[in-house]
This record gives C-alpha cells, structure tokens and sequence, in this order.
C-alpha cells in the first residue's frame, strides 16, 4: 500500500485498477478486527492496521482518482476496465456503485461511466482514443477483454442488488433463515441510536455470533458494532 492509500505496480501514486483489484482480495477481512503490523515497501515505516482501516484509505484514494464523468485513467488512458474494478471492489464490500456519494461525481456513477463506453453492437470498447498498451483496441470497435470485465461487473452488481453472495464467493447461497439473519442484524447495527446502552450491545454482539463464523464477513457494518463495544466496554471475544 502506497502512503496515498492506494497500490500500483510500480511508482508513487495509486492506479485506480491496482487499488480496486486489492480491494476485492482483502473485501472477505474488511469486517474482521485483527491488526496487522508490517514494514510498507514504499515509505521503509513499520504501521500497524487492520484491513478495515487499510481499505477505508484505499476507498478514499480511489475516490479521489475518479474523473468528473464517474471514470477513471490507468497509466494515462481513460478506459472501462478501471470503472468495472471500483464497482466490482464495491459490490465486494456491500456498497451499491449508484448510490455511495464518494463515487457520483457530477451527478455521475460508475456505472453511468461504464455504459459510456457501449457500443451499437452490445459490446464496449476499451477506450475513446488509441490506447499503445493496448494496440489490438479499436476506439470504435468492441472489445473482448473490455466486454468481458463489464459482464461479470454487471453481474456482480445483479448478485449484490439480489441479495447474492459477492461475484468471487462461489459458495452455495445461503439458506433463507441465515440471509434473514445476516441482513436483519446489519439493519439493526445501521439502527444504533447515538447512545445505545450495553444491553443492546451485548444483545446485538450475540446475534453476531450466532451467525456461522465463514458468513460473519457479510456482516460488512461490523466496525460500527465493535466500536459501540468498546465504548460500552462489551468484551469482543469472537473468532
């Protein structure tokens, strides 16, 4: 991770695919409280974080990275492929690419940012103008590696929208009482007055860990009920 917040294959600052890309592989830790202490390669410092915290920075990096339209520019082109990454590494963490106010930047999302890019054939091309890294793209002609990253993109938003598991998650879908139970106690978590007492936390904190510990990561609110266990002073003694 970058001291911007970000990743990317090589220099100083983040590349919105790096970042989104890292996003989704650390998105199955976001609501774990583990603290990782390590050396970042880049600033030589040793830091201590959890993957919350660390994922938070890369959200807000990414965030900032986005152009006016709702796109972003990997290695000095403005493409597709970059807009499907954030989407796909929001999904990942529950949040919906058309609604999170981080990502509509001039009443533009993502998502109208990757439509952009459709051609008449039901295709997308990479990118608006000739792209060297990428000379098998046509500006005005449909591409296969972008069409493909739209496709599971958009399919990753259907599952989210569906109440699905996240696009990488190849598990069985829940049962019906787990996904009630999982998505009641996120709404009741996101319902936490501004002082809620330590009976409610106490109560809130059992019904998490009712839930089965390899479904605990879609209880993506989590952060909010461990820091309402602190302050109630609720021991945290899940797996």
């Amino acid at each position: 991770q970058l001291p911007d917040g970000g990743w990317n294959l090589s220099g100083e600052n983040a590349d919105p695919d790096m970042t989104a890309m890292a996003i989704q592989a650390l998105s199955p830790y976001y609501a774990g409280g583990k603290a990782y202490s390590y050396t970042q390669k880049k600033t030589k410092k040793s830091v201590t974080k959890t993957v919350h915290h660390a994922v938070d920075e890369a959200l807000q990096a990414l965030s900032s990275l986005q152009t006016g339209d709702g796109g972003f520019v990997s290695w000095g082109t403005k493409n597709v492929e970059s807009a499907c990454q954030a989407a796909v590494a929001l999904c990942c963490l529950g949040i919906d690419p058309e609604s999170d106010s981080r990502f509509i930047k001039n009443g533009k999302t993502l998502l109208d940012a990757v439509f952009a890019y459709r051609m008449p054939d039901g295709g997308f091309c990479h990118s608006f103008t000739y792209d060297p890294d990428n000379p098998t793209s046509k500006p005005d002609q449909s591409n296969s590696m972008a069409s493909e990253q739209v496709l599971y993109t958009l399919v990753a938003v259907h599952r989210l929208r569906n109440g699905m598991r996240s696009l990488y998650d190849l598990r069985p879908e829940w049962p019906a009482s787990l996904k009630n139970q999982i998505c009641s106690l996120s709404a009741k978590i996101n319902a936490l007055p501004k002082n809620p007492s330590r009976s409610e936390i106490s109560a809130l904190f059992a019904a998490y860990k009712a839930i089965p510990v390899s479904e605990r990561s879609y209880v993506f609110n989590f952060d909010t009920l461990a820091a309402a266990m602190e302050n109630t002073h609720v021991e945290n003694d899940a797996e």
